[in-house]
């Protein structure tokens, strides 16, 4: 007879998600069965956000160094050797580990079963011959890279946006196959570190993003010597010496010789193996591969939740955490807030980097057609920016008649430090005259703020009663 587990709560995925939302129901005094198949952290951990950010890193110093000129210092081309930047990455990973470690949670109160985890009912999980009844589960099974289908594909081996972080080599003429953050942060980095890079999109190279904002981060990277190709298909032809890629572009031909093939682009929640039918979980009417899901995250089953990427979220930390928190409140306590999307900053690190929240400018002419207003602060006209010669960005917030702040966009250096100043702005509701009246620190970038609101201002007709107020005024003696 199997054994059985009947904790208050079971998490099913060790990744940021999983981790988060089994420390966040240790901190309200449930008692949790954390379910992985494989390490602790995931991909978040080891080729997601921490793995990425030490690789662009990396990538950073050297890019300083080969345009110090205009601050009055020599250029210098950077001597990268590919085996220290990989180890770069792995210490930066090695000392987050102890974070997500078995240890760690253990010394929480967290019990972990390691195995794959099957729904047997709609409550009871099988994990190898142990059986978890819990009052409630959590799915934080992540994602995985859909590979596409092309041809000679798989006559090749080629790298994917979580295998690419193990390379120790220069790779000299990288082909990223793919759109989205992912795959140009690293045709950035390695272009940086000194890789002939080429994208190849089938669509928008940032298909998710305001092509206002897109277009600058774009322009950035092409002068930097990616070559971007979109609305391209691909065919792999295998040869002796390095790899063939044939790109066509309308009913234009290119060839191209790549040395390594990278596959980054669309990923898809890892749901397959968790039995969904036998627990009455029903995939979305518009997507099957995505879950229906209800505004705290719930499935059609009312004991099992869904966070990070198997809620069909972008991998990003923040967001897994904050999902975590609402669906952790509303399986222990049976409340919690709405899940609101909007109010959760989306982040591109590439550089410069893209920053969105709430409504962009696309989403409001489509939903509010002319029922919001549009305000842009360059950042050419900051003095910080100017200094250090960041000033190639922009700023750029909706909002409505009345001046509340409905969606945020920023492309720029920096872009995800302002992010947060505006999430919180939405979340509370502030509006544009909010950040008029904001006396922002001299220099900094963080005037953009202000200049945003005092645009909203510009435009502005005074009232009649302040109109009256200073025709009285102008009576006065």
């Amino acid at each position: 007879m199997a054994d059985l587990s009947t904790p208050d709560l079971c998490v099913i995925g060790g990744g940021t998600a999983g981790l988060a939302a089994a420390e966040a129901a240790r901190n309200r005094g449930a008692s949790v069965v954390l379910v992985e198949r494989a390490a602790l952290g995931g991909e978040g951990l080891y080729s997601g956000g921490a793995a990425s950010r030490a690789l662009s890193a990396s990538a950073a110093r050297a890019q300083i160094m080969r345009n110090a000129a205009p601050f009055g210092i020599a250029d210098a081309e950077a001597k990268v050797n590919f085996r220290q930047v990989h180890d770069h990455v792995q210490s930066v990973v090695a000392r987050l580990s102890p974070e997500a470690s078995a240890e760690h949670m253990a010394a929480l109160g967290v019990e972990i079963l390691a195995g794959e985890g099957s729904f047997a009912d709609p409550r009871t999980l099988k994990v190898g011959d142990r059986l978890v009844r819990a009052r409630a589960f959590i799915v934080a099974t992540g994602a995985t890279t859909v590979v596409p289908a092309i041809d000679g594909l798989d006559e090749i081996p080629f790298f994917t946006a979580e295998t690419i972080f193990e390379n120790t080599r220069k790779l000299s003429h990288l082909v990223v196959i793919g759109e989205g953050f992912a795959a140009l942060e690293i045709a950035q980095a390695y272009k940086r570190l000194g890789s002939d890079v080429t994208v190849l999109a089938a669509g928008s190279a940032l298909p998710d993003s305001d092509p206002e904002l897109a277009d600058i981060a774009l322009r950035r990277l092409r002068e930097e010597g990616v070559a971007i190709i979109e609305g391209v298909d691909v065919a792999i032809q295998p040869r002796s010496q390095g790899i063939g890629v044939l790109v066509r572009t309308g009913e234009r031909e290119d060839r191209l010789d790549a040395s390594h093939i990278l596959i980054a682009g669309r990923r898809l929640p890892n749901l397959d193996m968790l039995g969904l039918d036998k627990a009455r979980i029903r995939r979305a009417a518009t997507d099957r591969a995505r879950l229906e899901l209800g505004p705290t995250l719930r499935t059609s089953n009312p004991r099992v939740f869904a966070i990070g990427d198997a809620a069909a979220g972008p991998q990003l930390g923040h967001l897994a955490r904050h999902q975590a928190q609402i669906a952790v409140d509303a399986a222990i306590y049976g409340k919690a807030p709405a899940y609101n999307r909007q109010a959760i900053p989306l982040i591109a690190f590439t550089d410069p980097e893209i920053a969105e929240i709430g409504l962009t400018e696309p989403m409001a002419k489509a939903r509010l057609k002319t029922r919001y207003r549009v305000l842009r602060a360059s950042f050419a006209d900051s003095h910080r920016a100017r200094a250090e010669r960041n000033a190639h960005g922009l700023a750029k917030l909706v909002v409505a008649p009345n001046g509340r702040i409905l969606g945020a966009g920023i492309v720029a250096e920096g872009a995800g430090e302002l992010a947060a100043f505006f999430a919180l702005a939405i979340a509370r509701n502030l509006s544009a005259r909010d950040l008029a009246a904001l006396v922002a620190p001299y220099p900094t970038v963080s005037e953009i703020a202000t200049e945003l609101g005092r645009a909203f201002l510009r435009d502005e007709k005074p009232s009649a009663w302040m109109e009256r107020r200073a025709a009285f005024k102008r009576l006065l003696p």
